[in-house]
């Protein structure tokens, strides 16, 4: 017997507003297990958790979005509430890969985001610079 998960409310919303802003807003996203990623030409905007699972998935579409943008690309991960080292490491090839194609990656955070400080505690801030907005 298959048993059937009910389309709750919520997801119904999630599957609305995806629809919305791709018809009008020409921007993709997608929702993953715990992350949301809304992408434009040139930016990427991460919400959520950027977990092992997430980011092994993420990382070729980030590099090759890279790849595709004009000089700059920016990716802000202001709404991430979690973040493992497979995260890290993703955010860190993604920078070591635009420098080698001599491109600028930009990375945005706000300040209160317990992303920042895990990567100034961990020292990954001395390879990857993020921005505060």
């Amino acid at each position: 017997m298959i048993s059937k998960k009910p389309f709750t409310p919520t997801i119904h919303r999630k599957v609305k507003e995806l629809l919305f802003f791709k018809k009008n807003f020409g921007v993709q996203m997608k929702t993953m297990n715990n992350l949301t990623v809304e992408s434009q030409k040139d930016f990427l905007s991460l919400e959520g958790a950027l977990r092992s699972a997430d980011a092994i998935t993420i990382k070729p579409q980030l590099l090759q979005r890279i790849k595709a943008s004009n000089n700059n690309f920016t990716i802000d991960i202001s709404d991430i509430n979690h973040i493992d080292i497979t995260g890290l490491n993703s955010l860190l090839m993604a920078k070591k890969y635009s420098t080698e194609i001599g491109k600028r990656l930009t990375i945005t955070a706000k300040k209160d985001n317990p992303i920042f400080e895990l990567v100034h505690l961990t020292k990954f801030g001395k390879f990857i610079d993020i921005q505060l907005v």
